[in-house]
């Protein structure tokens, strides 16, 4: 049986030897296109330590329901993920590249944008350390593109901070004045009722002006308490915003900053073994088509065919005629170039005439 096997797949290369060779061939070829296509990129990586602020650490906090908490440096990358999927924040870090220039022209542009997102991985290292790597054609953009990355993630970061500070003092600045105007008020009601209802010269005043008295000190009172409320958060969110950009650079801390490269990321040699895998995918290929073709024809082809499919003798094997006709135009071409030559014309000797 494995006789039988062998021939038949021998048989069925040998009979189409040419065609099961495509495969190889076309795969040298796309082997030899990529290494003459394919372009060096070079890697510029980052490390960045994320600190836990306490509103971060407020909102994943750990729950008693089963639910998982994401990690401050999971929730960065998280963040940074969504900021690249914007084309403000994209254009933002190659506007601080060499790369700038090329932003007029709106083709390059997005060619720049898809080719910046499909190149940058950001990944959480641990609970606190987010990793991030970028890699392109030329090693000064993609250290630019590294560091600029980082850069503007901050900027964000602070002026989302910012942004919130200010909007709190402008909310809580705008409250104030109102609060003010209400204790004013208040207190000039309580004047104003002292004045029109004096203490009487003997006894103590009547319980309904007591009541109204004290009516008028409760609100002096809550509108005094919700003023100086007021201030403080003020105050407060005025220092945020003045503390926002230190507490930034103390939450992201550049661990590992983003260095030049100086080789690619793909060496030579491995683009040798890329090439190479082309090359043997084409050979497993032509093996493929080769075994399931002898396999799957189902033909009688050998005297070996007759005896293991019909269970027959082979009496005799008809020749093959082309293969004859190829041989017997081999021998007339044989014998052709054995004819001797015939001299040339001036060897030969004139012969006397006869006489006249």
């Amino acid at each position: 049986m494995v006789r039988l096997v062998v021939l038949r797949v021998l048989e069925n290369y040998f009979r189409h030897r040419w065609l099961y060779l495509l495969p190889i061939v076309l795969m040298s070829a796309v082997a030899g296109a990529y290494l003459y296509l394919a372009t060096p990129l070079y890697l510029s990586d980052g490390t960045v330590y994320v600190r836990k602020e306490s509103l971060l650490a407020s909102l994943n906090q750990v729950r008693d329901d089963g639910f998982v908490w994401n990690t401050a440096a999971a929730v960065a990358v998280t963040d940074l993920q969504e900021l690249v999927r914007t084309e403000a924040f994209v254009r933002a870090v190659i506007d601080e590249t060499d790369l700038k220039a090329e932003m007029a022209d709106p083709v390059r542009a997005t060619a720049l944008i898809d080719v910046y997102r499909k190149q940058l991985t950001v990944t959480a290292i641990g609970e606190n350390l987010m990793g991030f790597e970028i890699t392109f054609s030329r090693p000064e953009i993609a250290h630019q593109l590294a560091d600029a990355t980082i850069k503007v993630y901050k900027t964000w970061k602070l002026n989302v901070d910012q942004q919130e500070s200010t909007v709190a003092q402008a909310f809580f600045t705008d409250l104030i004045s109102p609060l003010r105007q209400e204790l004013d008020k208040a207190r000039a009601d309580l004047d104003t009722y002292l004045q029109v209802n004096l203490d009487p010269v003997r006894g103590e005043r009547p319980l309904a002006e007591q009541l109204q008295i004290q009516r008028y000190q409760e609100v002096i009172t809550s509108v005094n308490v919700r003023l100086q409320s007021a201030i403080e958060k003020e105050e407060s969110a005025r220092l945020a915003m003045s503390q926002a950009e230190s507490d930034v650079d103390q939450t992201y801390l550049i661990i590992d900053a983003p260095k030049l490269p100086t080789e690619p990321e793909t060496s030579l040699r491995q683009m040798a073994i890329t090439a190479v895998i082309f090359v043997v995918v084409g050979t497993i290929l032509s093996a493929v088509a080769v075994v399931g073709g002898a396999l799957l024809d189902r033909s009688l082809r050998m005297p070996i065919d007759v005896r293991h499919e019909l269970q027959l003798p082979v009496l005799a094997l008809v020749a093959d005629g082309e293969k004859l006709q190829k041989e017997k135009n081999k021998r007339r071409g044989k014998q052709k170039q054995a004819v001797v030559p015939e001299q040339p014309l001036a060897d030969l000797k004139l012969e006397d005439k006869p006489a006249q």
